[in-house]
């Protein structure tokens, strides 16, 4: 059997329109879906009490759908990279499958994740993938119609992804209560 797969989630609470969960699915191998509330952006001062009710009541729907999918979701709270590597070493998993970030602290973290762990990165958050601009991201314009006449006659947006079939998880992968 194939060793386990880590899925992070972190803003991409979906399972359908998800290119970064299917390629975990297709890997193959058992896929270990978790949520971590990262201590850097979790704080008072930075997650207000209605952003909180508001991740609880996602986080409870993307369990119901990980459950309906015969899998379930794991919630931590703390540093993500120990959290990561503490789940990789207690099921013998190497890769981690996550949705690329464009924002600073993400990248950071993505980037810590991948000093000690392979880190599967794939675009979901973006209308137009980076790669699909027709200019480098430094050149990206200050004003929205300047970028909307650039990338207006030749747009492509990527066709959106239905959830998996399945995913499957080991027996002991449960979700945890919310």
């Amino acid at each position: 059997m194939k060793k386990p797969v880590i899925f992070w989630f972190r803003n991409d609470l979906r399972v359908a329109d998800n290119p970064a969960l299917q390629m975990a699915v297709k890997t193959g191998a058992p896929v270990l879906p978790i949520y971590i509330f990262d201590e850097r952006f979790w704080t008072a001062e930075r997650a207000s009490d209605r952003r909180r009710k508001f991740q609880l009541e996602s986080l409870w729907d993307l369990t119901q759908a990980l459950e309906n999918l015969g899998s379930g979701l794991r919630i931590r709270s703390g540093n993500p990279v120990e959290i990561l590597m503490q789940l990789a070493e207690e099921f013998g998993a190497q890769e981690v499958h996550a949705t690329r970030e464009h924002t600073t602290e993400e990248v950071q973290r993505e980037a810590q994740v991948a000093e000690v762990l392979t880190l599967h990165l794939e675009e979901g958050m973006t209308l137009i993938h980076p790669e699909d601009l027709p200019f480098k991201l430094h050149q990206l314009p200050d004003v929205f119609t300047r970028f909307r006449n650039k990338v207006e006659k030749d747009w492509v947006v990527c066709e959106t992804l239905p959830a998996p079939k399945s995913i499957f998880s080991p027996n002991e992968w449960r979700s945890d209560e919310i």
